[in-house]
């Protein structure tokens, strides 16, 4: 299910204890997470996003014109 879209204003791409310092604020995650998620990593990567809009009722994939859960990732073609 698709709870919510957005807009990436920003990728935040550094070292794993430079992308916590930036994003910890906000990151919606502890410390101990994202430590153990970067574990023996140099890099990590985030997202910034803006426009965040949560829908009131969860979309099922099929709305988006998606047959299946995509492995990494889907375009989707949207109205602007």
């Amino acid at each position: 299910m698709v709870v919510a879209e957005a807009e990436i204003e920003e990728i935040i791409e550094d070292e794993v204890n430079e992308v916590w310092k930036q994003t910890k604020a906000l990151a919606g995650i502890t410390h101990s997470f994202f430590q153990s998620y970067y574990e023996g990593r140099k890099k990590a990567v985030a997202y910034r996003l803006k426009n965040v809009e949560a829908y009131a009722q969860p979309k099922h994939l099929s709305d988006f014109g998606i047959s299946h859960a995509p492995q990494s990732f889907v375009y989707v073609n949207v109205a602007i």
